[in-house]
C-alpha cells in the first residue's frame, strides 16, 4: 500500500492539506472541532483555506521534521486506522524496510528525515571487517554488494581477488597470472592505488636507494622471482666493464661493487683509502690524478711522488736553492698548497715577525745559519734612534731588553731605581740623563731648581748632606 501511495503522489500533485477522492474516503471528522470554517472555505467543501495553519508539534506532540513537513496529511491520516498505532512502530510503521530486517531496525543509523538518501555509510562500514579506505571509499555500494540496489548488503567477500582478479590477470609486468599472483593483492598493493606497488622484499636483499625505484623486471628479467643471485656483478657487470675513471678492468678491481659504491647511485664511488688517508684537497681528486698509469698497487705515498713539480716551481722562497726538505708536510697541509706554516722553533715568530715573508730575513735565499740576534736585522733602527741616542749612550744591542716584537716604538726599560712612578713616569730618558755620552749620569737639581742656600738650611741636620743629584736620589728614591 505504501508503494502505491508513492506512485499516486508522483502522478497527482496536491497541496499538503489537499485531498483527492480517488484515494478513498476522507478521514472521519468526529473528533474535529464543530466549526468547519476553521479549515474549509464556505464555497467549496473540499477546498482548504489558503491561510490555514496547523502546529503539528504543539497540537499532537509529534513535530514534523525535514521531508515530513511537506507530506500530505492523508499520507498518515487515512482509513488504515488510528495514526498512533503506526507512529509507535517508528519508521517501519509507515516505511517498508527494503533491507528485510538484515540491517536492523534503526533506520536513522543511515537515513535522516531530510531525504531517503543514506548518509555516513563510510563511518558505519568502519565497524565491519572491511573498513572503506582509499579508492574503496569512493566505490559504489553495488560494485561489491550485488544486491545493494534492492537493499541487500550481506555476504560481500573480503578477499581482494573477489573484485580484482580480472585486473591481476591482465598485468604483464610482471605476468601475475603466469606467476600465480592472483590472490593476496595486499602483499604488494595499497587500497589508495592499484599501480602503487610496495613489496616487502626478503631481508637477504633489502631494496634501498636506487634499487627501491627499479622495476621488478629490471632484475628479474626472465620472469623468475626466486633464487636470484645477490652479488653486485650479476646486474652491474656492464657498469663495471664500462667504467673508465678509473678503468676497473685494467686496474683489476674486485667485482664486489659495494666496496666503493653505495646503492644510491653508481657515480662517485668512495674507496676506503686506508693506506693513504685522503684529507683536504685529496678528497676531491679523481683516482686518475694520482694513479695516472691505471696501476694502483705500489703508488708512492710520499709528497714529492705527486708534488715534485710544485716543489720545483716554488720561488718565494726558492725551495730548490734553499735545499728545503721534499717532505711537504713540514710546512704545508692538504687544505692548500699556498698557505704554508713552518714550525719556526729555532726563532719563534711573534708579533710583527709572524707577518713577514721568509725573504725579509733570509734575503740571500739561504736559510741555514741565519743569525738570530736582534742587531743582525735591526742595526739601522738602533743607530737611527735619537730619543735617546742608543749608539752614543752605549745601549745594549740586545733590543728585546727594552722592545717587544709588536712594535719598535714604546720601549719599556726596566729602570734600576723606582723613580719612574708618579710625575716621573711621563718623562723621557733625556729629561734626566742630560749627558748623551754617559747614560749613567743623571740630574735632579736641573729640574728641581732649589736655591743651594735654602736647601743647605733645610738639610743642615742631615748627616753627610751634599747639594748633588746622587744625594737627592739617596734620600728621595721615590721622588718625594
Amino acid at each position: 500500500m505504501i508503494t502505491l501511495c508513492a506512485v499516486i503522489a508522483c502522478a497527482i500533485p496536491l497541496r499538503i492539506q489537499g485531498w483527492n477522492p480517488e484515494r478513498g474516503p476522507v478521514v472521519p471528522h468526529d473528533s474535529f472541532p464543530g466549526d468547519c470554517s476553521l479549515c474549509h472555505v464556505t464555497d467549496d467543501w473540499q477546498t482548504i483555506k489558503k491561510d490555514f495553519t496547523f502546529d503539528h508539534g504543539a497540537e499532537t506532540g509529534f513535530p514534523l521534521v525535514g521531508a515530513h513537513q511537506q507530506a500530505e496529511c492523508l499520507r498518515c491520516h487515512n482509513d488504515r486506522g488510528p495514526v498512533e498505532l503506526f507512529s509507535q512502530q517508528g519508521c517501519s510503521g509507515c516505511h517498508e524496510d527494503p533491507h528485510q530486517g538484515r540491517l536492523g531496525t534503526s533506520c536513522d543509523a543511515c537515513h535522516s528525515q531530510d531525504n531517503w538518501k543514506p548518509d555516513g555509510q563510510i563511518v558505519e562500514h568502519a565497524q565491519t571487517r572491511f573498513p572503506l579506505i582509499g579508492a574503496h571509499a569512493t566505490t559504489a555500494c553495488f560494485a561489491c554488494h550485488e544486491g545493494a540496489e534492492v537493499g541487500n548488503f550481506q555476504h560481500a567477500p573480503l578477499e581482494c581477488a573477489a573484485c580484482h582478479r580480472a585486473e591481476a590477470e591482465r598485468v604483464r609486468s610482471p605476468d601475475h597470472a603466469a606467476l600465480g599472483w592472483t590472490n593476496s593483492c595486499e602483499r604488494c598493493h595499497q587500497p589508495t592505488s592499484f599501480k602503487a606497488v610496495r613489496f616487502d622484499h626478503p631481508a637477504s636483499f633489502p631494496l634501498r636507494g636506487g634499487h627501491r625505484a627499479a622495476n621488478c623486471t629490471d632484475c628479474h628479467t626472465d620472469g623468475t622471482f626466486s633464487s636470484l643471485p645477490t652479488d653486485c656483478a650479476s646486474c652491474h657487470r656492464e657498469d663495471y666493464d664500462g667504467a673508465s675513471d678509473p678503468n676497473h678492468q685494467l686496474a683489476g678491481f674486485p667485482l664486489d661493487c659495494a666496496r666503493c659504491h653505495g646503492v644510491s647511485r653508481w657515480e662517485r664511488g668512495r674507496f676506503e683509502h686506508d693506506s693513504f688517508l685522503l684529507t683536504g684537497q685529496h678528497t676531491r681528486a679523481t683516482c686518475n690524478q694520482c694513479h695516472d698509469n691505471q696501476v694502483f698497487a705500489g703508488t708512492p705515498r710520499n709528497c714529492d711522488g705527486c708534488h715534485l713539480p710544485d716543489y720545483e716551481r716554488a720561488k718565494s722562497p726558492d725551495h730548490v736553492a734553499s735545499s728545503f726538505s721534499t717532505d711537504c708536510m713540514a710546512c704545508h697541509s692538504t687544505q692548500s698548497w699556498r698557505t704554508a706554516n713552518f714550525n719556526h722553533s729555532i726563532f719563534p715568530l711573534t708579533g710583527k715577525h709572524s707577518a713577514l715573508d721568509c725573504s725579509a730575513c733570509h734575503q740571500d735565499g739561504v736559510f741555514a745559519g741565519t743569525p738570530k740576534d736582534c742587531n743582525s736585522c735591526h742595526s739601522k733602527d738602533f743607530d737611527d734612534t735619537r730619543n735617546p741616542s742608543h749608539a752614543s749612550l752605549g745601549f745594549s744591542r740586545n733590543c728585546e731588553s727594552c722592545h717587544g716584537t709588536d712594535r719598535w716604538k714604546g720601549a719599556v726599560f726596566n729602570h734600576p731605581f723606582p723613580i719612574t712612578s708618579g710625575p716621573h713616569k711621563k718623562l723621557n730618558c733625556i729629561d734626566c740623563h742630560k749627558d748623551p755620552q754617559d747614560s749613567r749620569a743623571f740630574s735632579c737639581i736641573d729640574c728641581h731648581k732649589h736655591r743651594k742656600s735654602k736647601m743647605d738650611d733645610v738639610h743642615k741636620e742631615e748627616r753627610g748632606y751634599m747639594y748633588a743629584s746622587p744625594d737627592c736620589l739617596r734620600c728621595h728614591p721615590n721622588g718625594r
